[in-house]
């Protein structure tokens, strides 16, 4: 055995030394010899084989890798009847090698196959293992996390040791099999405890081997970014480079490696000018160890392709994602799934750019590489559906976009054990359509779907329903149902308290929806306090100089406005613009809203110069950023419209209300609130105008429009009754206007309560009107009410 131990060694020491071509030849020629003297199936030259697939991965010739994997498994089946711990660790490194090119098919089977051998092995016999690990927390569901890791390290402790020379004592290296088995299957809490109790071990036996502890530190590191516990897989990775780089003197791919996981994590907390340096470093070392065709090349340029992009360097990321897709069909073919989730990257960004043409070519190419892999995955061909989607509804080809977003939910739904979460993903995405599309009550049903099926698979307390209560919120705001809106963004805050989920972005996002629950029932104060909470958040997350605290700036400054403090309101917004106007990050759409509510406050202030100034800004914005948001741009004409109205330019404001009409005919739905806000406008123009029948037809329009999205009883409904109520009183049509404004009235009074000031001006409207009509003693009454119901408020 002296030549096959002066081999290994030789081997050992060309590794180290990233003599690659070395190590392989040491490893043909042990291997060669072995079958010569030992035969084909010897126990000895699986290993040795096995050793030989490793190599080949570590080069990223994963081809390779899974033959010598798949050799060493039959060898190891044939000799050992497929129930020893050899056939168990050979299954765990095929898949790994399927993991690492996320080609997943059949990884799940191999791992609860080697998972089974593993426990039979300790004495569990009968226990199946599965991606859940369903039916040995059934065995054991009385135990701990904690409790079932110390059961398996005790078990093994008392195992017969059956393996060759190893890296690891015996019981370590079952801990570590086990560990990333249970990773792999997503037991992550579970897999973080085997691969501690598994580096513990080899540092209380004296069993210092480098390399073993750099793998052990790598599964730690991984497993606890699976756990989103960035800072703890930071430094295991940094662990695992220390540890390296004592037994590696020179630049190595295992280096190369550890410095892509250090960079994703560095992405993960935002740390951007680490993950650059990292992906730097490993490209360099890659393409001086192993050249530049590993596949680990493509996925630092894959990485730095996104911080080009959060940098606004979009051609520098374009040139990054051709150079990872070639280099991927190159080494790994053109239908690899790599290289459609390269394409679906590359098409956001060409979206992004309005190259919409572009970005669908290949979206509908990742597409068919994913339909057409050996084992289609609903998942991701259902991801790529809802990114064509997305395209379609950029280019504001809704029919399209609808119909895709239809065929994602109808592929997932049709394996819907397996695809829980992007069903509910599904069902967000086509509530978020129809909400922006002003279909409110589909909306609605969507995101309730969304709640049913997420309760149904994890609970009442679960992320998924989180962010399907927030939508759902906002479409009982849009609704004008108040008290139900604030119910259901207040439980999505309730569930965001329990940790349910990590992160303030939703927390962010659910404060300022709720913030303009309270605003719009005049509950002023909550809704500052909302507003500043989520501002807080924003700040502690993103800097006191994030762009992101812009809107929640804009909407405090319409708060303060409507508290009758304008001066505060200006500061809000000039604040927004700063921070906007010196941001790197595009938010175009709260830039033109910022530009817009302080331009009209100029105007009321009269400083219809400055305010003229703002208004062209955000028309220039609305002209060229805002295609995509066609609110945003229907709103910012709006307002223009209104500056023109004031500043005496009727000519002017009858052409951007019009725009804003065409705008909203051709961009939303016929029956969107939006629309029915907009010929509200043109209605008032018109009756300031005195042109008395026009008005009346487009505030006709108008109130048809808001009840048949809005329903009956909504606030501006109310407010457009009263409007139309108005220009009949002007024309002593008094039968017409009456039961308009008991209608309003009684709209108020259920939305914001009888002592609401909108309710008591729509009562002293109506108690006018029947004065007007000669009922003095129900005028006199209505009157009454009216003044004792102010009495009591005061």
């Amino acid at each position: 055995m002296g030549s096959e131990e002066t081999r290994r060694d030789a081997a050992l020491i060309a590794y180290l030394a990233a003599d690659f071509s070395g190590v392989e030849r040491a490893y043909l020629e042990t291997i060669a010899q072995k079958e010569e003297k030992l035969g084909p199936k010897d126990l000895t030259l699986g290993v040795t084989v096995m050793h030989l697939g490793c190599l080949y991965q570590t080069l990223g010739d994963y081809e390779k890798a899974e033959k010598c994997y798949l050799r060493a498994r039959n060898i190891f089946d044939e000799t050992l009847s497929g129930e020893h711990p050899y056939s168990a660790i050979a299954a765990r490194c095929l898949a790994q090698a399927r993991e690492v090119k996320t080609e997943l098919e059949g990884m799940p089977q191999l791992c609860e196959h080697a998972l089974e051998i593993w426990y039979g092995y300790l004495g569990l016999p009968g226990v199946q293992a599965t991606a859940s690990g369903s039916s040995f927390e059934d065995l054991y569901r009385k135990r701990t996390i904690g409790e079932e890791s110390k059961l398996l390290y005790d078990l093994a402790g008392k195992c017969k040791k059956e393996l060759g020379p190893d890296s690891m004592p015996f019981r370590a290296r079952v801990m570590y099999e086990l560990g990333v088995l249970n990773r792999m299957l997503g037991r992550h809490r579970i897999a973080q405890q085997l691969l501690m109790l598994s580096l513990n071990d080899i540092s209380e036996a004296g069993q210092l081997d480098r390399l073993a502890e750099v793998s052990l530190l790598k599964e730690i590191g991984e497993t606890c970014a699976l756990m989103k516990d960035y800072d703890c897989a930071d430094k295991n990775y940094q662990r695992a480079l220390s540890a390296l780089r004592q037994s590696i003197v020179v630049d190595h791919p295992e280096i190369a490696e550890i410095l892509q996981r250090m960079a994703m994590t560095a992405q993960m907390r935002e740390a951007w000018e680490d993950a650059w340096q990292h992906h730097k470093e490993s490209l360099r070392i890659y393409e001086k160890t192993v050249g530049t065709q590993h596949p680990g090349m493509a996925r630092a340029l894959r990485g730095l392709a996104i911080i080009h992009l959060r940098n606004r360097r979009e051609l520098e990321a374009e040139i990054s994602y051709k150079k990872a897709i070639d280099l991927l069909q190159d080494r790994q073919g053109r239908k690899h799934r790599d290289v459609a989730d390269l394409y679906k990257e590359l098409a956001d960004l060409y979206q992004q750019q309005a190259r919409y043409e572009e970005a669908e070519s290949l979206c509908l190419l990742a597409i068919d590489i994913t339909r057409s892999s050996m084992e289609p995955q609903p998942a991701a061909v259902a991801t790529f559906f809802n990114r064509l989607g997305s395209i379609y509804r950029a280019q504001n080809q809704h029919q399209k976009a609808e119909s895709v977003y239809r065929r994602a939910l109808q592929i997932l739904r049709q394996t819907p054990v397996a695809c829980r979460d992007n069903i509910i993903a599904s069902l967000n995405n086509l509530a978020e359509f129809y909400l922006v599309r002003g279909r409110l009550v589909d909306a609605a049903k969507s995101y309730e779907n969304a709640i049913e099926v997420a309760e149904q698979a994890f609970g009442k307390n679960n992320r998924f329903t989180i962010c399907c209560l927030a939508g759902l919120g906002r479409v009982y705001y849009e609704q004008g149902l108040w008290a139900e809106a604030e119910r259901a963004l207040k439980r999505s805050l309730d569930l965001v308290d329990k940790e349910v989920v990590d992160g303030n972005s939703i927390l962010i996002s659910v404060l300022a929806d709720l913030g303009s629950v309270y605003a719009a029932q005049g509950k002023f104060s909550h809704a500052e306090v909302a507003y500043d909470k989520a501002i807080k958040f924003i700040q502690e997350s993103s800097g006191s100089s994030s762009p992101k605290i812009a809107r929640l700036l804009n909407l405090l400054a319409a708060l303060k406005l409507l508290q009758n403090d304008p001066e505060r309101s200006k500061v809000l917004w000039q604040s927004a613009l700063r921070l906007l106007n010196d941001s790197q990050e595009s938010d175009y759409a709260s830039l033109a809203t910022a530009l817009s509510g302080l331009g009209a406050l100029l105007d009321q202030q009269g400083d219809h110069q400055e305010a003229t100034r703002l208004f062209k800004q955000a028309i220039e914005i609305t002209s060229d950023k805002l295609e995509s948001d066609p609110q945003a741009k229907i709103r910012t004409l709006n307002s223009y419209a209104k500056h023109a109205q004031v500043v005496g330019n009727s000519e002017d404001a009858l052409f951007y209300f019009k725009s804003s009409i065409n705008c909203a005919e051709r961009l939303l739905e016929p029956h969107h609130p939006l629309l029915a806000t907009t010929l509200g406008e043109l209605a008032q123009f018109f009756l300031v105008q005195n042109q008395p029948l026009k008005s009346l037809e487009f505030y006709m329009r108008a109130t048809q429009i808001m009840e048949a999205t809005l329903g009956p009883m909504h606030p501006d409904l109310a407010s457009a009754l009263c409007s139309l109520a108005n220009i009949y009183i002007e024309q002593s049509d008094y039968a017409e206007a009456e039961p308009l404004l008991e209608r309003s009235a009684r709209i108020y009074e259920d939305s914001f309560g009888s002592q609401d000031k909108r309710t008591l001006k729509a009562l002293s409207k109506l108690a006018d009107l029947y004065g007007r009509q000669g009922s003095k003693a129900k005028a006199a009454q209505l009157a009454e009410r009216v003044r004792l119901t102010m009495g009591n408020a005061t």
